[in-house]
């Protein structure tokens, strides 16, 4: 089996994780370095396939209840949500309602994909939808509602080649309105995976023209240009369309590819992000809601206008090729209170040393969650999150899978993925998506992956608590997190789930890489995640209420161990994430070395805090219970 080495910082039970910088080197244990190597598709998925439907009986059964309010709100056998950014998929509205959309088909070959919508009236959620909200066959929605009360939802239509706008006049009810004409393509071959963003009543949306390997063409000298589009009138007219923004022309890129963009609006402010495998990561900021831009570059790819077709990844002019940290185009954006700018994206490793092939990645050492904003005291980037050493042995540890395969699921992206960022009045969260180590679908050999959340406040931005895992059920992927920017007392969040690691679109032939996933159904699901899950989850180190907990993780029973000052008693509770006390008992200690047995028979499998209060004091620590 491979083992990665993790740093040192990351490999406690504490609470809170100091930021790193972008350059600390992480280390693998393999000797098998030809066995890593693993090279990027030129195009992006969206094709129209018939898989074959397989069934695996292999997988374990998925039990147990979720730790936070989860909600099924769809299903979908189309499971690529994105390749690579998530975008806005979910509106929490003022008054409590909450509108969502994700790409949805039910039928083999995917004939009848679209959006699939769902809607929170403030009681309850409507029935599971079983047809597209569109009359053409669309994939890739996202969602805004207009200050006139309008709700749009702008996708791409695979029928004719364009981007596909449904709307009507009041959320959550009433028949959708469809237009394919109100955005005309830049190319015959349309523009393809829209991204958009509402402030008031204008409407900003990105999208790409159709890649040239994908049987597109050239748009103002770019093979896949980023193009922006507004309407200032709620979506009647627009006047500004398919517009290449000065600043990420021919002149500073070649193209971009599919989904590695994202966009946020608030006020007068529109930001765009971008960032792929081959170009910088960087923020477009117009403070005229979209006539004028400035550019700002959070991390820049060392080699201007690379073309993976003619060059090698050289920096050092050598004339051998080298490995480079960048962006796995799993790219998030987003306002804060202030108009200041958050960006978040996953940290891939890459490698071009073909003049005439395509870049490659290592997929083991693609991993890390970066972060960047406009108010950071340094303009470097640093890693906020990383792979979690669960067992606490100072490695993460991958199945042993023959040559050729990976011990995980198919996404092209980094381990540490699908950022979606939340600002509040205080705090910035970040939901992502992260490889789990010791969670195996032993049938295939393959580690889930998990649903996470992270956040620091505004006061220290280099700060940011250890990532929570939202994820009860251990054997279930939950990928594609797509959290509502405006936020209460919860963070909103929708993400698909399903019993096999990986996705049903993934190698050529679409499946043959994941095969397990092709038929089946994926859950969409809703979670509302308190935010006051962290407030007491950071270890209050007291003198007396400090202690150690074994085992852990715990099945029967856990043995909590504490040293005592004196005679007295002590408090000892378990909580879990939403809050509720699950275990209550006063215990008399003695002096010196206490010893708690505690029986956890009872309690689910997830995670836990453990709380000992002595006279007032608190001390907290984390539990798993298998």
């Amino acid at each position: 089996m491979k083992k990665l080495l993790l740093p040192a910082l990351l490999l406690g039970l504490g609470f809170t994780v100091s930021a790193q910088q972008e350059n600390n080197l992480i280390r693998l244990n393999t000797s098998n370095r030809s066995d890593l190597l693993r090279t990027m598709p030129l195009m992006k998925i969206d094709a129209d396939v018939s898989p074959e439907i397989k069934v695996n009986p292999l997988v374990k059964s998925r039990s147990g209840m979720n730790k936070f309010n989860e909600t099924l709100i769809g299903s979908s056998i189309y499971d690529l949500q994105t390749n690579s950014s998530t975008g806005t998929r979910i509106i929490k509205h003022d008054d409590g309602n909450i509108s969502a959309v994700w790409t949805m088909a039910h039928q083999s070959g995917y004939a009848d994909r679209g959006t699939g919508y769902n809607f929170y009236n403030g009681t309850s959620w409507s029935g599971l939808p079983t047809t597209r909200i569109e009359n053409d066959r669309t994939g890739w929605p996202y969602i805004g509602v207009t200050a006139n009360g309008k709700e749009h939802v702008f996708s791409h239509n695979t029928t004719i080649d364009v981007i596909h706008h449904s709307s009507r006049a009041t959320k959550g009810t009433g028949a959708w309105t469809q237009s394919t004409t109100a955005i005309p393509s830049a190319i015959p071959e349309g523009n393809y995976w829209p991204r958009i963003a509402v402030s008031g009543n204008y409407i900003h949306i990105i999208a790409i023209t159709y890649p040239v390997a994908s049987g597109g063409q050239l748009y103002q000298g770019q093979n896949g240009a980023l193009v922006y589009s507004r309407s200032s009138d709620g979506g009647q007219t627009w006047d500004i369309l398919n517009h290449i923004i000065p600043e990420i022309d021919i002149n500073n890129y070649l193209g971009f590819s599919a989904d590695d963009y994202a966009i946020d609006a608030r006020e007068d402010i529109v930001v765009i992000a971008f960032g792929g495998w081959r170009y910088d990561v960087g923020i477009l900021k117009s403070t005229d809601r979209g006539t004028t831009w400035s550019k700002t570059i959070a991390s820049q790819f060392p080699i201007p206008l690379y073309d993976q077709t003619t060059m090698i990844t050289d920096i050092d002019n050598d004339g051998i090729a080298d490995t480079l940290y960048t962006c796995d185009g799993s790219i998030d954006i987003a306002l804060d209170k202030n108009n200041k700018t958050h960006l978040s994206w996953g940290r891939m490793r890459v490698i071009d040393s073909d003049e005439a092939g395509n870049m490659s990645y290592f997929p083991y050492m693609s991993r890390g969650l970066m972060y960047w904003n406009e108010i950071m005291t340094t303009s470097a980037p640093i890693l906020i999150a990383d792979l979690m050493d669960r067992n606490d042995d100072g490695e993460f540890t991958f199945p042993q899978v023959s040559s050729g395969t990976w011990p995980f699921g198919t996404y092209y992206a980094s381990l540490t993925s699908h950022p979606s960022i939340v600002c509040d009045e205080k705090e910035v969260y970040i939901t992502f998506s992260a490889v789990v180590e010791d969670v195996e679908n032993t049938g295939i050999s393959k580690l889930y992956r998990h649903m996470f959340i992270t956040k620091a406040a505004y006061t220290d931005l280099t700060t940011w608590q250890e990532p929570v895992d939202m994820i009860i059920d251990e054997y279930t992927e939950a990928v594609f997190g797509s959290a509502a920017k405006n936020s209460d007392d919860y963070i909103h969040l929708i993400y698909q789930q399903d019993p096999n690691p990986g996705h049903a679109l993934s190698g050529t032939p679409a499946g043959s890489i994941d095969p397990d996933n092709v038929g089946k159904p994926s859950e969409i699901v809703y979670v509302k995640i308190p935010k006051s899950l962290t407030v007491g989850i950071e270890e209050v180190k007291k003198e007396d209420a400090t202690h150690t907990l074994f085992p852990n993780p715990a099945k029967n029973h856990v043995m909590v161990n504490l040293n005592s000052s004196n005679e007295q008693v002590a408090t000892f509770s378990i909580l879990n994430f939403v809050g509720q006390t699950v275990f209550f008992q006063n215990v008399n200690l003695t002096s010196g070395v206490n010893s708690v047995q505690i029986n956890t028979q009872n309690l689910n499998p997830g995670l836990y805090l453990v709380s000992v209060n002595i006279g007032g004091q608190d001390a907290v620590s984390k539990l798993v219970i298998q």
